[in-house]
């Protein structure tokens, strides 16, 4: 295969992973099983939507320390994760579409955050900062080699609902309030996630040649 064609299979093989990922969205958007979320999520390219970086997974469930003699209460982040170029970690925590993001109930015009919310996103800084105490013990006994991964601050983000729960501009109002006054930790909804897949799908697609030379099946050598 020439260098052109190499790139287009590269192309169409995101594009195939990036496809079936829309679809798992499609057809659950009211799953609740968060490990199933965090499977379907165990994708660079995916991940990569939402912190706009070339991302390595270092780890999923990776454990950020914690542990006492009992061997309990030990911390794991759904996904530890580093940029590919500079090597600095991120943390990144998920729930699952249908997880409430306002509560219902309101006063003087606008609406509480949900537990849930506020929960993970106390989550994942507790995790930051388990992180940040073991770092060194980690670096000795959990993630040496290919995973080693600086500490500067690492950035928190958190994956979770969907906007179509914030049925009116009052809720909207309200989450945003609460997202965007966060200093270091990043909330996504899963439709944010997924409109910005299916742009990325869309961009793909458009320079994509597919491939004949020599190849009498294209879907069969994929």
């Amino acid at each position: 295969l020439s260098q052109e064609e190499i790139a287009n299979l590269n192309t169409s093989v995101n594009v195939n992973s990036l496809e079936r990922t829309l679809d798992f969205w499609n057809e659950n958007r009211n799953n609740p099983a968060e490990e199933e979320w965090q499977k379907e999520l165990s994708n660079s390219i995916v991940l990569e939507q939402v912190l706009s970086f070339p991302v390595n997974i270092v780890a999923e469930k990776a454990y950020v320390g914690g542990k006492r003699v009992t061997n309990k209460e030990g911390s794991e982040l759904d996904f530890l994760i580093k940029n590919k170029l500079t090597n600095n970690s991120a943390l990144i925590e998920i729930k699952t579409p249908v997880t409430n993001l306002v509560e219902s109930g309101y006063r003087n015009g606008i609406n509480n955050v949900d537990k849930e919310l506020s929960g993970a996103v106390m989550q994942v800084l507790n995790y930051k900062s388990r992180l940040q105490e073991n770092y060194a013990n980690l670096m000795l006994n959990e993630y040496e080699g290919e995973n080693t991964f600086y500490n500067f601050n690492p950035k928190c983000y958190v994956i979770i609902g969907n906007t179509e729960q914030l049925s009116s501009q009052r809720m909207v109002k309200s989450f945003d309030l609460f997202r965007n006054q966060l200093s270091n930790v990043v909330v996504i909804t899963f439709d944010e996630l997924f409109y910005k897949v299916e742009n990325l799908i869309k961009i793909l697609e458009r320079p994509a040649v597919k491939i004949e030379k020599g190849i009498d099946d294209f879907n069969d050598f994929l």
